[in-house]
C-alpha cells in the first residue's frame, strides 16, 4: 500500500512539472503570435492521462491563416533550446492527417 501511494505521489509530482513546462511553453507562444489569431493546443497521452515517464508532450497549433514563418521558426528555436528532457512535438493542425486532427480536436486542450 505504501508503496501505491509513493507512485501516485511521485506521478502527481511529475505532472505538475509537466503542466509547469507547458504553461511557460504556452506563454512564450502567445507572445510571439498575440496578433495572429493562433491557438496552442495540448494534446496526447499526458493530456488523456496515460503517460508514462518518457512519454513526449504534443502541442498543435491552429490558425485560420498561414503564419509568419519567421515567427515559428523563432517559436521552433524556443522549443529546441527549452530546458527540459522532454521531446516537444509540434504539429500545424493544416499539415495534419484527418485521424490526427480528430484526436487533437477530441482530446486537446486548448491553452
Amino acid at each position: 500500500m505504501k508503496l501505491l501511494i509513493v507512485f501516485i505521489v511521485a506521478r502527481n509530482k511529475l505532472k505538475n512539472r509537466v503542466q509547469e513546462i507547458v504553461n511557460s511553453i504556452s506563454d512564450e507562444f502567445y507572445k510571439i503570435f498575440s496578433n495572429d489569431g493562433a491557438v496552442l493546443i495540448w494534446f496526447g497521452s499526458w493530456v488523456k492521462g496515460d503517460a508514462y515517464l518518457q512519454s513526449d508532450i504534443d502541442l498543435a497549433i491552429k490558425s485560420d491563416q498561414q503564419l509568419d514563418n519567421k515567427k515559428l521558426s523563432t517559436f521552433r528555436q524556443y522549443l529546441d533550446e527549452f530546458p527540459t528532457l522532454y521531446k516537444v512535438d509540434l504539429v500545424d493542425m493544416r499539415d495534419a492527417g484527418e485521424l490526427l486532427k480528430t484526436e487533437i480536436e477530441r482530446y486537446g486542450k486548448i491553452l
